[in-house]
């Protein structure tokens, strides 16, 4: 199937407007591209189409983008950055040289006719990579969620909101990694073997000692709340280590499962887990 010359012209006037996985749109520009005016006022659109899709010079290959609208918000909120929960991201975005601090929910995700972009120019407002990555890594996790078994989610749920605290008050901790054998429930006066990891992000000579005490703050929330909740032993030491991304390797991350705030999937002792979210 060839290109007609009506599509060239499109893809042309896309490519030429520089359109992007990242770019984003204006309120009046989500609007006059096919969204209804009530869904976009205040909002900031973010193309999370991947380029070549976005380029395709065929627009019956990939005739849609996919959206997510964004709205500003005066500071990061710990609980939602770092793809730590799975219906809601604060991420940074860049407007020269001033950051804009922008919360997306899952929720305000949409589809609109690829060709409508030819009509729109991005705006200014743009994505360092990590924080355009974090975004893709966000909507990918929706499809890969961790599952833990039911009886660690019962006990963990008187203090979640405690856990979550904690977790908020450590920003520099990109991911939480948890392993807990057996997979399914236990008895009442069991308790589950558990390995924690908190990551940091970078080379561990490179991260500031101020990562490093709040990841410590946040190793010893962890120990405290996974021993009074019974789901450890109290006896069982060292259960929870801090780690750089550059000196875990790519194997032992494997094992682990993304500890994420929200509702966690409960698994019984009889069923088979899903993929490990990565």
């Amino acid at each position: 199937m060839t290109t007609t010359e009506g599509e060239a012209e499109i893809v042309g006037a896309i490519v030429t407007a520089g359109w992007l996985q990242g770019s984003t749109i204006s309120a009046t520009d989500l609007v006059t591209i096919g969204l209804p005016s009530e869904a976009c006022e205040n909002r900031i659109g973010i193309v999370v189409s991947q380029s070549c899709d976005i380029r395709c010079g065929k627009l019956a290959t990939e005739p849609k983008i996919e959206l997510l609208l964004a709205e500003v918000v005066e500071r990061l909120d710990g609980q939602f950055i770092n793809c730590r929960h799975p219906r809601q991201l604060h991420v940074d975005a860049n407007d020269g040289d001033q950051v804009v601090h922008l919360s997306i929910r899952i929720v305000d995700r949409h589809f609109v006719d690829r060709a409508a972009l030819a009509k729109v120019a991005p705006m200014p407002l743009s994505f360092f990579d990590q924080d355009l990555e974090l975004v893709v890594r966000w909507i990918i996790g929706r499809y890969l969620r961790s599952a833990f078994p039911g009886e660690f989610n019962k006990r963990l749920k008187p203090a979640e909101k405690r856990l979550q605290t904690a977790m908020s008050a450590a920003p520099s901790v990109v991911e939480m990694l948890i392993s807990i054998v057996p997979e399914g429930d236990i008895g009442a006066e069991e308790h589950y073997d558990v390995d924690v990891v908190l990551l940091l992000e970078g080379i561990e000579n490179d991260i500031p000692q101020s990562s490093w005490d709040e990841a410590n703050e946040l190793k010893r929330a962890v120990t405290n709340l996974l021993r009074e909740t019974n789901i450890v032993s109290p006896e069982l030491d060292d259960f929870v280590q801090i780690a750089t991304t550059f000196n875990m390797a790519v194997g032992e991350y494997r094992e682990y499962q993304r500890f994420e705030q929200g509702t966690h999937l409960s698994l019984a002792a009889d069923t088979a887990a899903p993929p490990p979210t990565r």
